[in-house]
């Protein structure tokens, strides 16, 4: 789910977002059971901008995803895309989180 529009802009800088693994409790309605997920979550200066929740149980692929991001300074506007094609190597489907 999509929080806020993030517009690309060119730019002769970086946007200085570091983005952090969190992770969070989801309970299964029909199963009665939780289990833990990890969600990505955007940071600039220290002030969360954007969260995308339950991305997925599997956190080692997760923390490499974002490792990548950071390294690569990804720009916000394209964490959708990314989580997209993340979730597609792992499940070998397209999730279709574009609107």
């Amino acid at each position: 789910m999509r929080n806020n529009f993030v517009r690309c802009k060119d730019q002769q800088e970086p946007e200085e977002i570091e983005y952090r693994i969190e992770d969070s409790v989801t309970e299964l309605m029909t199963e009665g059971i939780s289990i833990k997920t990890y969600g990505i979550a955007a940071y600039r200066k220290g002030h969360k901008l954007e969260q995308r929740k339950d991305v997925t149980t599997e956190k080692a692929c997760l923390e490499h995803l974002v490792e990548l991001c950071n390294q690569e300074k990804l720009s916000l506007c394209h964490l959708d895309d990314v989580i997209e094609d993340f979730l597609g190597t792992i499940y070998g489907e397209s999730f279709g989180l574009r609107e």
